[in-house]
């Protein structure tokens, strides 16, 4: 994608992994993470991780900030664009800055 990212969360969904970015339209959204390579192999110390019952096509496992986890209607809060979740979001991962160059 050309830029830094900063990881916000991980989803293991229908068997692919995708990394959750607060992109350059300042939202967070789901991509594979394939579209990036990996600058910092670091997991945050506050990071959370669980299990959730998606089936093989659905949502299997979410990692990252503790509400992600622990709430399991905010990852499909996120997606769908609740208010409440994208507070969550934008509490968690503080003030927008440009993603710098890769």
């Amino acid at each position: 994608m050309g830029h830094v990212y900063r990881i916000f969360g991980m989803a293991s969904y229908g068997g692919d992994l995708l990394v959750l970015v607060r992109d350059s339209t300042q939202k967070p959204n789901w991509y594979p993470v394939q579209l990036f390579d990996v600058v910092d192999d670091s997991i945050p110390a506050d990071w959370r991780f669980g299990l959730r019952d998606g089936g093989e096509r659905g949502l299997q496992a979410v990692w990252g900030y503790s509400t992600l986890v622990q709430d399991v209607n905010h990852y499909g809060g996120l997606i769908e664009r609740e208010p409440e979740a994208l507070e969550t979001f934008y509490q968690e991962a503080g003030p927008y800055h440009e993603p710098d160059p890769y």
